[in-house]
């Protein structure tokens, strides 16, 4: 078992790497597409089909993935995850159509699914409890890295090379990571254990799950392109999701071996911790999503200047979430959890309020007000979920976990974009057709951002809520 402090050091770096490079990679094509479009000859909403199909993969895939690493064993599935990662972006890299290229990344997601979910585990099982608030402060960084990066590195490498090379970089690295895992992580002893035993892939409960969760992004995602939410083929697919999951929890009940051990759900604190994480990650895709329409649409600025602002958020955040990681291990996270989203709350009732203004002073305040925020709650709310998970089930809690967060960024780009139109008048069209009309609309959009905010503030106190809620129930360290 590890002993020296060096020998953390390099498994945080490969689960940090892990989170980065998967982050990444769900950015950096967007920036290419039209650029890929082009090349193929395809349209911009058959070229939307690279990213949806990365999404969907490596979200209706994580259950199947957690389960796998407590059975087979973390270090495997890890080095796996970043095996298919790289031979699957090797592939999109020489892909030959449009359609290949599609395919090439439902692979690229499935590896990018089992990095995600095993890098929680990974830190929760090797890293003693004195030390996981300041790894996942490192790892909820480098996350957040990959995130601000993907953009910017997506269109300087289609800028200055082919498009290709957003791909074919990834080989070198992931050759590296391989290597490097390999050595870094001991095994993991647990696995020993259930190989004796012997076990059964969940066959049923994977499909189930998947065909839950892909019909629900996909619903969530296409909405709009596929006629509206009230359209019978968009409350199809929603009832499709809703009938594979009703299935799914009847038949993992009943099943000896569930994909996802229901069981999990009997520690409340658990429950809250994930709750939690849903509604504070709602905030964070819906202003990411309505915060550059307001600095282009509202404002007048310039995408180039637009983004420089935006990064304001990652830095800020990067900066200080390993040192709130860390203080966690010192205090209770629930506490520094719960601060964080009250101080998010503020933060949107702030922006609501001044951002007729129009002030680029108002924009940073509120950025960098929410960055303190959520490096306060992201990382200790990461090492709540993982504490509150018995030991033998870190890859399923890991899975939960990333689910919620899934789920969240998707759903909160829904509802923002579903709030902001609620005082716009009915003929101006979705979002995106608002910026050939703002000029005629000015009052209308501003209401709207001010309620999208206002409902930003709402949501994260219920995050609060629930940390409150949670933090009336003794906390249980599984791991020590």
């Amino acid at each position: 078992m590890i002993k020296k402090h060096s020998e953390y050091i390099w498994i945080i770096a490969c689960v940090s790497f892990a989170g980065f490079i998967s982050t990444l990679d769900d950015y950096i094509v967007n920036v290419s597409l039209p650029t890929i479009s082009r090349y193929f000859n395809a349209s911009t909403s058959e070229a939307v089909q690279i990213t949806l199909a990365y999404l969907l993969c490596l979200t209706g895939s994580l259950l199947l993935f957690g389960k796998l690493g407590d059975k087979l064993g973390y270090k495997k599935l890890f080095i796996i995850g970043f095996s298919v990662f790289t031979i699957s972006s090797l592939l999109c890299g020489f892909a030959w159509s449009l359609k290949s290229l599609v395919f090439f990344r439902c692979f690229q997601g499935l590896g990018a699914a089992m990095l995600s979910v095993m890098s929680p585990a990974i830190v929760g099982y090797y890293i003693p409890p004195e030390k996981k608030g300041w790894a996942f402060g490192i790892l909820t960084t480098c996350c957040a890295l990959g995130i601000t990066l993907g953009a910017p590195l997506g269109g300087i490498i289609s800028g200055i090379a082919h498009w290709r090379w957003i791909f074919l970089v990834n080989i070198p690295f992931g050759i590296a990571a391989v290597l490097v895992t390999n050595k870094a992580l001991p095994a993991h002893e647990h696995r020993e254990n259930n190989e004796k035993k012997g076990f059964r892939i969940d066959y049923v409960g994977a499909v189930l799950s998947f065909a839950a969760l892909f019909c629900l992004i996909y619903a969530f995602n296409m909405g709009e392109e596929l006629g509206g939410w009230t359209s019978p083929y968009v409350i199809s697919i929603f009832a499709a999701s809703v009938i594979c999951a009703v299935f799914f929890i009847l038949y993992e009940r009943k099943v000896k071996d569930p994909i996802m051990d229901l069981s999990i759900f009997k520690n409340p604190d658990f429950n809250f911790a994930n709750l939690s994480t849903l509604f504070a990650y709602m905030l964070l895709a819906g202003c990411n999503f309505l915060l550059p329409f307001y600095l282009i649409v509202g404002m007048g600025l310039k995408p180039e200047k637009t983004g420089l602002i935006m990064l304001i958020y990652s830095v800020f955040y990067a900066s200080i979430s390993p040192f709130m990681g860390k203080y966690s291990d010192k205090i209770h996270p629930r506490i520094l959890c719960l601060t964080g989203m009250f101080l998010a709350a503020g933060a949107c009732v702030y922006f609501a309020f001044d951002l007729k203004m129009l002030s680029l002073t108002v924009v940073v305040i509120y950025l960098i007000w929410r960055a303190v925020s959520y490096a306060m709650f992201i990382s200790p709310n990461n090492k709540l979920v993982v504490s509150q998970t018995p030991k033998e089930k870190l890859g399923v809690g890991s899975s939960i976990l990333k689910v919620a967060v899934n789920l969240s960024l998707v759903l909160g780009v829904c509802l923002f974009e579903t709030v902001f139109s609620i005082p716009l008048p009915e003929n101006m069209g979705s979002l995106q057709d608002i910026t050939a009309n703002s000029a005629y609309h000015l009052a209308e959009m501003f209401a709207g951002f001010r309620y999208a905010y206002l409902f930003g503030a709402a949501v994260c106190i219920l995050s609060a809520v629930f940390s409150i809620l949670g933090s009336k129930i003794k906390t249980t360290d599984f791991q020590q």
